[in-house]
């Protein structure tokens, strides 16, 4: 694995995160949501990058598959919102430090930027800030924060700031689990992924019970357990 202050684009969208409406607006207007809804110039740039984050559009800006799902069953598809977070996390890289450092807890905002700073002493307190921006904004305003558990976004009473509490999501869908280990062979190059730490394997992707994805995985006819790895047959 990489360094930490190898990857780019910790910061890409405008400082903002995605929003439930806004995937709304662009799934009801496909054609037009840039004239008709009431974003800004910069939230409208947010969205595009959006769309190629959480992998409804490609690098050409073309639809995905996903995305035409999500049009046939709309925002409130849950199972979707899994497979958003898992492309979000593989290309997002605060995304990926955030599921990579931190399980189960709760914890405050200007915590999360110190932990992200101290890793990226090169980049300046305003990039961190604003990459930050991003992923809680993604938490708070889309099922992924509350629903998924993935980190639930709150002002404490009588204090300032805001906290972000992740509980995880204990049993991820079998097609969520699957993006994670297609990704993980295009990332690795290779369809035997080993038991290793540093890789973004389905539990922690989730925070979920790991004994329930490898039994998933296990049952799943599409995958064999081999000496501590995951041998895939897709």
């Amino acid at each position: 694995m990489k360094t930490w202050t190898g990857y780019k684009g910790w910061s890409k969208h405008q400082h903002f995160g995605l929003r439930k409406e806004w995937l709304d607006l662009w799934l009801e207007r496909p054609i037009d949501w840039e004239k008709k809804g009431a974003l800004g110039n910069r939230q409208v740039e947010s969205l595009k990058v959006w769309l190629r984050t959480t992998g409804l559009v490609d690098r050409q800006g073309l639809e995905t598959p996903l995305a035409l799902v999500f049009r046939e069953r709309g925002s409130s598809w849950l199972e979707g919102w899994q497979i958003l977070w898992v492309n979000t996390v593989f290309s997002f890289p605060t995304a990926r430090w955030y599921v990579s450092t931190f399980h189960h807890g709760k914890w405050k905002i200007k915590d999360l930027q110190h932990a992200l700073q101290e890793i990226l002493p090169h980049h300046s307190p305003r990039t961190v800030y604003n990459s930050l921006l991003e992923l809680v904004g993604l938490l708070e305003k889309t099922p992924i924060g509350k629903d998924l558990g993935q980190g639930e976004v709150l002002r404490e009473k009588g204090r300032t700031g805001r906290t972000v509490t992740r509980k995880g999501l204990h049993y991820p869908s079998w097609a969520a689990i699957k993006r994670a280990l297609q990704l993980l062979k295009k990332e690795t190059s290779s369809d035997l992924i080993p038991f290793d730490d540093s890789l973004l394997l389905p539990w922690k992707i989730f925070a979920s019970d790991r004994q329930y994805v490898m039994g998933e995985i296990a049952m799943s006819g599409e995958t064999k357990i081999e000496n501590k790895a995951i041998r895939l047959l897709f």
